[in-house]
């Protein structure tokens, strides 16, 4: 018994002691370094849109972005902004011309809506 309460202690004194980080100056860090390396959703203009009875979102963005990560990000943008919604399928638009089209699935339901094998993915296809 006297082992385990010695092993504890020991335990939580190294825990605690690590570099004088502690678990909340870590979580932070790994915070920080999340926004550091996340991608935002860019500027955009919705030409048109439409949401479907069977919960396929269709939607068209005018950007000027161009970066392809940005690009996917406003295709999962687009998955939050009507409820209920299972399959995104987005146009996207700079100046006059199709730039990309994409699509994806948000629930189960949308996998057969978009043919896609799993949620959360995106089939994206630069024009």
């Amino acid at each position: 018994m006297k082992k385990l309460i010695t092993a504890a202690a020991l335990l939580l004194m190294l825990t605690g002691c690590v570099e004088g980080t502690t678990k909340e100056d870590y979580e932070k860090q790994v915070q920080e370094h999340a926004e550091k390396k996340s991608v935002k959703v860019p500027e955009y203009e919705i030409k048109n849109d439409r949401m479907d009875k069977n919960g396929t979102y269709y939607v068209d963005f005018i950007t000027k972005a161009t970066d392809e990560k940005q690009l996917k990000m406003l295709v999962r943008h687009a998955a939050g902004i009507k409820k209920q919604t299972d399959a995104v399928f987005v146009q996207i638009w700079n100046d006059e011309k199709v730039i990309a089209n994409a699509k994806m699935a948000v629930t189960e339901k949308g996998t057969a809506l978009t043919g896609l094998d799993e949620v959360g993915k995106i089939e994206f296809n630069r024009e």
